[in-house]
């Protein structure tokens, strides 16, 4: 089962443009028994209409929070930590305080397909999340394997 105990990591990487960083965590131990979550192919993003399943801490919390939705859109819209334009895939599931940086995940192959980073605020909007898109995540890894900044 999920464990809340809370581990030690340092920055590797980081891809202010797009919200991303890359982390090493310092206990090898915390990973005891895990498998590692696949990540689908750079060009591999799921079609519009796809189930997705975001996960993360929403305000803190000890217990992961799995919540479903859909994927609603695929454009380019502006990044609010970096104030820049990139892609994105617009979701309905929730994507509040504490999911940033969580994986959004296909519920039919349990495959990692974006990463959650910004949940929209506005009047008249409700239920319209943001997430990083598989193929800059692959340029953001990359770009950190061969000591390339991204940004």
């Amino acid at each position: 089962g999920a464990s809340p105990e809370k581990f030690l990591a340092r920055v590797v990487a980081v891809a202010h443009d797009c919200d991303l960083a890359l982390l090493e965590v310092l206990d090898s131990t915390c990973f005891k028994g895990a498998e590692p979550m696949p990540l689908v192919g750079p060009q591999d993003a799921l079609p519009v209409q796809s189930r997705v399943q975001v996960m993360g801490f929403p305000i803190g919390g000890d217990y992961l929070s799995i919540t479903e939705g859909v994927l609603s859109r695929i454009e380019v819209v502006d990044y609010s930590h970096s104030r820049r334009s990139c892609l994105a895939l617009t979701v309905d599931a929730a994507i509040n305080a504490g999911n940033s940086g969580g994986p959004v995940v296909d519920p039919l192959t349990g495959c990692l397909t974006a990463v959650a980073h910004q949940k929209v605020v506005a009047i008249g909007v409700e239920n319209q999340g943001h997430a990083v898109p598989p193929c800059l995540i692959w340029r953001f890894l990359y770009g950190a394997l061969h000591g390339r900044p991204m940004e």
